[in-house]
């Protein structure tokens, strides 16, 4: 070998203070890059796998931008005191691994993102605005309404005849909140019973047909209407339910249309003594009759529940006409987290030109077991 052909590097890695030295010996020029290149992409390879184990615990990424300049600074060819490099072969040398680097840069982001977005499992081709309807699967939905809370409103416009429809819709669901149920203080509460849920508790309207407030508990779960949360004769019910060792305090709502602002002075001192109650996990459920996809509303909505701290989730148009939509049926909750899913329903009571869809909500809240009675049954020749 001449002494011309004999090259050394000197690798200056600095981690921790602890000095990594390596002496390549090269035949020829090409040699000595092709082992540069060799170290390099096993760096670059280490940083993509260091990339993935920040990511997936939530740390920032290394830019690996930043690491090549790091360790084209920190990399220095520095020959012997009796040997030195040929200019023609250094200069070459530099211009290829630059070149070879970037190249290595850039496909190495390019796998990074792609196995990035490959663990994430969560992408979806046209993805629309967090929301609660997108948190469960439909496959799932069955059994989330078999074991949770599950809340439904509905403006009824008139319960009385709607009330065979309601006693094969509403099994699924532990309570039930219906405005307008247009009834009078003259009507039974035997006649408005539905099978497995407590006698209601109602709010009808005094002196005037419509409106009015009914909420029905499924039986099984302990409650009792709060009279002193709701103030003045606005059409609503408070109730505060018991499931298990939890608390929850349940309202229904229905504000008539053009009502002026004394009765939104009335809603605002009863939302007032809900935000002070013991009681700290709220929801609230009627029609309001306040399109928020109109500004002026949506903006006095958000300005209101800003203003208690509350959420309101139901984000798409709940009543129909025959050539209008609006969004004034609401669900508005103190402890979003303790939320499953929410949703505007499709309409179930058939005939009807003007309509409002359901809106349900479920919760995180495992309804109470109903106790089974045990049976014997004789047979004839048992009988003595």
């Amino acid at each position: 070998m001449h002494a011309e052909a004999s090259h050394f590097v000197r690798f200056h890695t600095t981690t921790d203070s602890v000095i990594y030295r390596r002496y390549v010996r090269a035949a020829v020029g090409r040699q000595y890059r092709l082992r540069v290149e060799n170290d390099f992409v096993l760096i670059v390879y280490k940083a993509i796998f260091l990339n993935i184990i920040l990511s997936l615990v939530g740390q920032h990424s290394v830019d690996l931008f930043s690491l090549y300049v790091n360790l084209k600074s920190r990399t220095k060819l520095q020959p012997s005191n009796t040997e030195k490099l040929l200019p023609s072969i250094n200069y070459c040398d530099n211009v290829l691994f630059t070149r070879t680097s970037i190249g290595y840069l850039f496909c190495a982001n390019i796998v990074l993102l792609i196995i990035l977005i490959l663990l994430s499992g969560d992408v979806h081709p046209n993805p629309g605005p967090d929301s609660h309807t997108s948190s469960i699967s439909s496959s799932n939905l069955s059994t989330v309404f078999s074991h949770n809370l599950n809340i439904i409103h509905l403006n009824i416009q008139s319960i009385l005849p709607k009330l065979d429809i309601l006693e094969a819709e509403m099994q699924q669901y532990d309570i039930l909140i219906f405005t307008e149920t247009w009834l009078s203080p003259q009507t039974s509460n035997d006649d408005i019973r539905i099978t497995n849920f407590d006698t209601p508790y109602r709010k009808d309207r005094q002196g005037r047909l419509g409106g009015g407030v009914a909420v029905y508990i499924r039986t099984g779960l302990r409650s009792l209407e709060r009279h002193d949360i709701i103030i003045g004769d606005i059409e609503a019910l408070c109730i505060e339910v018991s499931i298990q060792s939890h608390k929850l305090l349940l309202c229904g709502f229905y504000r008539p249309p053009n009502t002026g602002q004394d009765y939104w002075d009335l809603m605002e001192g009863s939302f007032d003594n809900l935000s002070n109650s013991s009681v700290k996990d709220l929801v609230i459920m009627g029609d309001f009759n306040c399109d928020l996809m109109k500004p002026i509303f949506a903006s006095k909505i958000k300005n209101f529940a800003i203003s208690y701290s509350l959420h309101q989730l139901i984000e798409e148009p709940t009543y129909y006409t025959e050539n209008s939509a609006s969004l004034i049926d609401l669900i508005f909750v103190s402890k979003p987290d303790n939320v499953i899913y929410s949703d505007v329903s499709s309409p179930f009571i058939p005939g009807l030109v003007r309509y409002h869809c359901p809106i349900i909500i479920t919760l995180k809240f495992r309804k109470p077991k109903v106790a089974s009675l045990t049976r014997h049954i004789w047979r004839l020749y048992q009988i003595p």
